[in-house]
């Protein structure tokens, strides 16, 4: 599962990593939740990269009255059967960037926050898929994608799921449609032995605090 993430990164850096053109306002968020618009990177009418602005929580275009905050994960394993997803996996795939990802573990009755980096990027996509609104006083939806951790890993000692993460050279595979999902496994590798893990706050907990200490590491 992944509920909560952040995105320290600048509006060039966003540019260049995922070759966007278009305009767009961008700001810095250290706990991103459900339901919160978030940048997400599709393709455009010339199907080129463009950044676009959508609600965390996938919504299926054939639900007209969106009930609850929607979907915010759904499993690649089982993503190309469910009727909810199954159409958004194999026309409309995003990414969703990110600088990294929380998880909690149970830790002497308390849940302690960590968060998950991939060491050697400050920046990465997550795959995710997304669905038009049904109005268009709506804006779209979408939900990050998530898979098996590896066992022996410091990953599965914290969570038995994580989001999964498109490497760089995936990206315009990935998001391309014409790209037959069952040539999508060769894009996605797994991560997790790239992965860097560190406790945060407890006042991670909270969806309202959004600060750079989110980011800090416990002493």
């Amino acid at each position: 599962m992944c509920g909560r993430f952040a995105l320290k990164t600048t509006e060039a850096e966003l540019r260049a990593h995922f070759l966007i053109r278009n305009s767009f306002v961008f700001k810095e968020k250290y706990n991103i939740a459900p339901t919160q618009l978030i940048p997400v990177v599709v393709l455009d009418k010339f199907n080129q990269p463009e950044l676009v602005f959508m609600r965390w929580g996938f919504v299926p275009s054939w639900q007209k009255e969106p009930s609850g905050p929607g979907y915010i994960n759904a499993r690649l394993e089982t993503i190309s059967e469910k009727p909810t997803f199954k159409q958004a996996f194999a026309q409309k795939r995003c990414l969703i960037p990110a600088s990294g990802f929380y998880e909690w573990q149970l830790v002497q009755q308390r849940k302690q926050p960590f968060f998950i980096y991939l060491k050697q990027a400050l920046l990465f996509g997550m795959a995710g898929i997304w669905s038009s609104p049904a109005t268009s006083d709506l804006f779209s939806t979408c939900a990050i994608l998530t898979q098996p951790t590896q066992p022996e890993t410091k990953m599965a000692e914290i969570h038995e799921r994580m989001p999964v993460i498109v490497p760089p050279a995936g990206y315009s595979a990935w998001l391309n449609p014409r790209t037959k999902v069952s040539d999508i496994s060769a894009v996605l590798s797994p991560q997790e032995t790239q992965m860097g893990i560190f406790p945060v706050s407890m006042q991670v907990n909270s969806p309202q605090f959004d600060h750079a200490d989110c980011l800090r590491p416990l002493s």
